[in-house]
């Protein structure tokens, strides 16, 4: 084998070993992520907060701002392609045999009309406009209507093209009766999402931030 042929073999094998590395590291970092997402259901302020700040760290090594780390596009291609497949006059029910929807949450909602807000993953929501038939509308919070949510029927009928909307999920962790001091909620890149002042379990003052982290005004 001349020298060439060595340094080819030397370089492929190195590539393969980084590669391996590389694996490795994701696989590690993902198993830590979703480690440090549980902790923001402890009831410390403290281990909440220090998860929070390793959660940055790992986030910050990828680049895409959100703790789905093994996607640049935070899976945006994927769930567009998804929703593709959501089409006007497709009832609720047919829609969510294409979305794995983890909850549903209304807005402008009626008795015959509203926008619906399916949260797919822990980063991206889906808004879809939906007509709610009378007739075939189940009583709220009965029936096959149960695990849907409470606004929406699965007769309900898509009016208009679904749009996908970036948004990382808040973790919420209620703060005990009678809690005095700051407490606060987090997204699941590690950023601050909400800080409460509490006096004897009672809110003061509250301030929003954004995914960035930035305060919202």
């Amino acid at each position: 084998m001349n020298r060439f042929m060595v340094m080819a073999v030397a370089m492929g094998m190195l590539a393969a070993g980084g590669a391996a590395r590389a694996g490795d590291t994701l696989a590690e970092d993902e198993t830590a992520i979703a480690k440090y997402i549980h902790r923001f259901h402890d009831s410390s302020e403290e281990v909440r907060e220090a998860a929070a700040k390793e959660l940055r760290v790992i986030v910050a090594k990828y680049g895409n701002g959100t703790s789905n780390i093994r996607e640049k596009d935070t899976g945006e291609a994927r769930w567009r392609e998804k929703i593709s497949h959501v089409k006007v006059g497709m009832t609720s029910a047919e829609v969510l045999k294409f979305l794995p929807v983890t909850t549903i949450d209304g807005s402008g909602a009626g008795w015959y009309r509203a926008r619906i807000y399916h949260r797919i993953d822990m980063h991206w929501m889906v808004e879809i406009f939906y007509d709610h038939p009378y007739e075939n509308r189940p009583p709220i919070g009965t029936g096959e209507n149960k695990f849907a949510g409470p606004m929406l029927s699965l007769a309900a009928v898509v009016l208009e093209p679904p749009r996908l909307i970036r948004s990382e999920l808040l973790v919420y962790q209620i703060a005990p009766p009678g809690y005095t001091g700051k407490w606060c909620y987090w997204y699941v890149n590690g950023q601050k999402a909400k800080e409460v002042d509490y006096k004897n379990g009672q809110p003061v003052k509250v301030t929003d931030y954004c995914e960035s982290g930035e305060k919202r005004h």
